[in-house]
C-alpha cells in the first residue's frame, strides 16, 4: 500500500476533500468547517524557534512581546500559525513587520538557525532534535498565545477506503499520544 502525503496550506487541504482529491487531511486552524468530518482535534502550543546564540534561547518560556523587538521569519498568511500571529498582534496592538515571510518552515527554520531572526512553529511541526540545527525552541506562554488546533478529517459523508480509514486511526492515535 502507497500513500502520497501532499503538504497544503489549510484551504487548499480543505479544498482537496472537497474535490475528492484527498482522502484525509490534517489541518492547522481550518477554515472551511461545512464539508469538514472531524475525527480529532488536538491542541498545538506555539514555539519560537531560535539560534541556540540567541538571547531568548536560554528562556523556557516567554511572550509574544519578547520576540517582536527582533527580526521575524514568518509563515505566509495563508497559514493558520500566522493567523493566530497575526490575531494576538493586533489585540495587543503590536506590529509583526517580518523581515522574511515564506511558506516553507523549514526555510523559516533556516533563517533562523543562523542568528538574530525568531520564526515560530507549533508542537507537532517541530523537529524532534535541535541541536544538530544549533536550534532550541522556546515554549510561548499559553496565557499569552492561546494554542490552535490541529484538526483530522475527511469529507462529510464519504465511506473512506480501508486503507484510509486505518491510516486516519493511525493518524489520530499518534496526535493522541503527543497531547
Amino acid at each position: 500500500m502507497t500513500f502520497n502525503i501532499q503538504r497544503r496550506d489549510r484551504k487548499a487541504a480543505e479544498q482537496e476533500l472537497i474535490n475528492m482529491n484527498a482522502d484525509i487531511a490534517v489541518v492547522f486552524e481550518p477554515e472551511l468547517m461545512a464539508d469538514f468530518q472531524i475525527l480529532s482535534i488536538s491542541k498545538q502550543p506555539t514555539y519560537a524557534l531560535v539560534s541556540k546564540n540567541h538571547p531568548l534561547a536560554e528562556k523556557e518560556v516567554i511572550k509574544l512581546s519578547d520576540c517582536i523587538q527582533y527580526p521575524l521569519a514568518l509563515p505566509t498568511k495563508e497559514y493558520g500559525l500566522r493567523r493566530i500571529l497575526d490575531k494576538k498582534a493586533n489585540k495587543a496592538l503590536y506590529k509583526l513587520a517580518p523581515v522574511i515571510e515564506s511558506d516553507s518552515f523549514e526555510f523559516l527554520r533556516y533563517e533562523a538557525s543562523l542568528g538574530e531572526c525568531i520564526t515560530f512553529q507549533i508542537e507537532v511541526g517541530l523537529p524532534k532534535d535541535l541541536s544538530f540545527m544549533n536550534m532550541a525552541a522556546v515554549k510561548i506562554d499559553e496565557h499569552d498565545l492561546p494554542p490552535g488546533f490541529v484538526y483530522v478529517g475527511q469529507l462529510k459523508g464519504r465511506t473512506l477506503p480501508v486503507a484510509a480509514a486505518k491510516f486516519a486511526q493511525q493518524l489520530v492515535s499518534t496526535l493522541a499520544l503527543n497531547e
